[in-house]
């Protein structure tokens, strides 16, 4: 990926990042962990893959 396009898309995330955390912390996730297209540099990724861990809970009974 060109380094302006990594840089616009930096951008854009760190925009949301306040929300990011907001929703992982309301889901009670442990890591948020981004791979695939967007990764590698691809330039006109389509979708954001994201794998996600979340803490362990209690079943509900």
């Amino acid at each position: 990926m060109k380094p302006e396009k990594q840089s616009q898309l930096h951008q854009k995330v760190i925009s949301y990042l306040t929300r990011i955390q907001e929703v992982c912390t309301r889901h009670q996730v442990e890591k948020l962990s981004v791979f695939g297209s967007m990764i590698i540099g691809k330039e006109n990724p389509r979708d954001i893959d994201l794998l996600v861990t979340f803490h362990e809970v209690e079943p509900v009974q």
